[in-house]
């Protein structure tokens, strides 16, 4: 799938992804349900991939170079006994809003931040930082994000965690 054209487009459909998300200029946005089961994803410099809204289903190995921005909102699922991981080289993945949850695990290789002021809840099972995790990107806009369900944030001995503005709140 590439994206091409300095312009926004908006899928509000199911879209299930297995292969390869190519977004080289403007907006890319997956408003209706979608699953990520793994692929490559590719943002050029200035260029957005968003997911935002209804129901997103991650799984398997999320690869891929992203420059610009990969913005991972709404309400993203993980399902019991299934892994998904972020080993997305460049910036990584900015949630600003929503929800990661779930009864398996999310695995952060490479980066994953964290920011705005909305609500930002894990309600899943597991989620391990072998890469870097930022919570926030240097200003103090304090805000949480909301741990639930007995999530567990596990930061493993490569994991680097960066407070920056943002904090952790154990929520049940």
């Amino acid at each position: 799938f590439r994206k091409i054209g300095n312009f926004s487009e908006n899928f509000n459909c199911v879209f299930v992804n297995n292969a390869t998300i190519d977004v080289q200029a403007g907006t890319l946005i997956f408003s209706g349900n979608k699953e990520f089961n793994g692929g490559t994803y590719n943002v050029a410099s200035g260029a957005r991939l968003e997911t935002t809204n209804s129901l997103g289903v991650l799984s398997g190995t999320l690869s891929g170079n992203i420059q610009g921005t990969f913005l991972l909102n709404g309400t993203n699922s993980v399902a019991a006994s299934t892994t998904a991981t972020n080993a997305l080289a460049g910036t990584g993945i900015l949630m600003e809003s929503g929800t990661i949850q779930g009864g398996g695990k999310f695995i952060n290789e490479t980066i994953f931040t964290i920011n705005t002021n909305a609500a930002k809840y894990f309600t899943i099972g597991l989620f391990q930082n072998k890469g870097t995790f930022n919570l926030g990107m240097g200003t103090n806009i304090n805000n949480v994000v909301y741990l639930s369900n007995s999530t567990i944030f596990e930061n493993s001995t490569q994991g680097v965690v960066n407070a920056q503005g943002i904090t952790f709140y154990n929520n049940g």
